[in-house]
């Protein structure tokens, strides 16, 4: 995915104006937290967090204005991070097993007025890469029942099969997880 898709598939969700405290959970590469990067405005910082050292390691800041903090450790643990303005999952959920124990954990972690945004494949059919999916209707239906009110930003092919991805922008109802 080009660092234009990955922007575009974000940025309807993202406040604008001030200073904020994003975490990338499980961002690899870092394509996402460069599209968040592109979009959050000056003297924001964005906690990438992975598994994989070299990967973290290898994300290629160029954000002078921006903050990158990265943050060797596994999304599923308790992690040592700031109250956040927004939490993004970028094909993360696909390998957690209680996803709704971990949206209400992610919850508690927010701001008052924070966001998640998931980047998900929009299937019911698991393999060894996607081995809990999580697809679009299913992630509407988990949302409203752990206190979420979701809002498509929208969708893209996927590169690995015939569907797509999508992405969604998710706001606490009733404060999930507190």
């Amino acid at each position: 995915m080009e660092l234009s898709t990955a922007t575009r598939l974000i940025q309807g969700a993202i406040r604008t104006k001030g200073p904020q405290n994003w975490a990338d959970l499980g961002a690899g590469s870092g394509l996402f937290s460069l599209a968040l990067g592109e979009i959050l405005p000056v003297g924001s910082s964005v906690f990438a967090v992975d598994k994989d050292q070299n990967a973290l390691d290898g994300i290629s800041w160029k954000y002078k204005d921006k903050n990158l903090v990265r943050i060797h450790g596994d999304v599923e643990e308790e992690l040592s991070l700031p109250q956040l303005d927004g939490v993004l999952l970028a094909n993360v959920m696909h390998y957690i097993v209680r996803q709704e124990d971990f949206f209400k954990r992610l919850g508690g972690r927010l701001t008052e007025n924070g966001i998640l945004i998931i980047i998900e494949y929009d299937t019911t059919r698991s393999n060894p890469w996607v081995p809990y999916p999580i697809s679009l209707d299913a992630m509407k239906k988990m949302a409203a029942k752990v206190g979420y009110d979701i809002r498509l930003l929208g969708t893209v092919p996927s590169r690995f099969n015939s569907g797509k991805l999508y992405s969604v922008a998710l706001h606490p109802t009733r404060n999930p997880g507190r």
